[in-house]
């Protein structure tokens, strides 16, 4: 008899959490099918579309531009220190070499 209960238990806990997650599935799923429902639901403001186009593309274009700058001036410095650290020709072909790995070889490699 108190197996059967000690059974029935852990039964009752399996049951509990594979309901708790498909009631949880179930409510991601209708939010998603409203969500998508009211992508093709008027009404449409192309005026506000426009902004938010003009928001996230436009103007967000200094902050790329300031981040393209970070990746050239480390490697600027990186290259001037190794070219100052040489003073053979042979030692600053290396340097250069393994500078430019270190900086771009990670955007090479994806």
């Amino acid at each position: 008899m108190v197996v059967l209960r000690y059974a029935q238990e852990i039964l009752a806990s399996i049951g509990a959490a594979v309901l708790a997650l498909c009631a949880a599935t179930g409510a991601l799923l209708i939010f998603a099918a409203t969500a998508i429902s009211h992508l093709v639901r008027p009404p449409f403001y192309p005026v506000e579309i426009g902004r938010q186009l003009l928001r996230i593309g436009w103007f967000s274009l200094p902050v790329v531009g300031l981040t393209t700058l970070f990746p050239g001036g480390r490697w600027r410095c990186r290259f001037s220190q190794a070219a100052r650290a040489s003073t053979r020709n042979r030692w600053c072909r290396r340097s250069w070499r393994s500078a430019w790995c270190a900086n771009w070889g990670p955007f090479w490699a994806g």
